[in-house]
């Protein structure tokens, strides 16, 4: 469950708060464990399964060396099907 409280704070406490993490960089909050990846020979049904399950979108990696080649989401399957399906 993630905090919420922010919702009901003023313009100013938001302020508050992104001061106190200005000088934080992102790899500060990078999730390093239970990353779903996918391979581009990953079929579609599998990748759809693991954006399911882990609600985000999923790196695609490209073997042998696991580089980062793009990023699938719902929404690129989608507008891939919707394609196909409209001619």
């Amino acid at each position: 469950v993630h905090d919420l409280t922010f919702i009901h704070e003023d313009l100013d406490d938001i302020r508050d708060r992104l001061d106190d993490v200005r000088s934080h960089q992102v790899g500060d909050y990078i999730d390093r464990d239970n990353i779903p990846t996918v391979t581009p020979d990953t079929s579609v049904i599998e990748a759809m399964l693991l954006l399911y399950k882990h609600r985000t979108h999923v790196p695609v990696l490209q073997p042998p060396d696991n580089k980062l080649v793009g990023i699938v989401s719902f929404n690129c399957i989608l507008r891939a099907i919707t394609e196909t399906e409209g001619g």
